[in-house]
């Protein structure tokens, strides 16, 4: 099938970038992501290279709200500070590729999970 694409789903391709990036033995990757299909995706064995998983662990959305409900961090009084810059000084020739743009997926559906009452 010609028209499919050969390339990863931005969750593995991250993880794959990360392992390039990151070559020491204490990596542990956490995928955030609102699909618990996700998990079964982490777990397959396209996503291990060179032994390694790409992927260690992935939570969702719902899970990370209930971990932060559960620490009791409140985001409104958390002081601000500067954002980890874990690739150093970017071009943002990357801007336009699919990976930004499905990022604030994960992000925007903690916050709503978190915006819910507790069950």
């Amino acid at each position: 099938m010609p028209q499919v694409s050969t390339c990863g789903s931005p969750m593995e391709m991250f993880g794959a970038i990360l392992r390039q990036h990151y070559t020491d033995d204490e990596l542990y990757s956490v995928a955030i992501m609102p699909c618990t299909a996700k998990k079964a995706e982490a777990a397959r064995p396209e996503l291990v290279k060179d032994g390694e998983r790409l992927i260690d662990l992935v939570l969702t959305t719902q899970e990370l709200a209930k971990m932060i409900k559960e620490a009791g961090i409140d985001f409104a009084n958390l002081p601000d500070t500067e954002p980890d810059d874990p690739f150093a000084e970017y071009t943002g020739a990357g801007a336009s590729s699919a990976l930004p743009a499905a990022s604030p997926k994960p992000l925007s559906a903690t916050f709503w999970a978190l915006s819910r009452p507790s069950r």
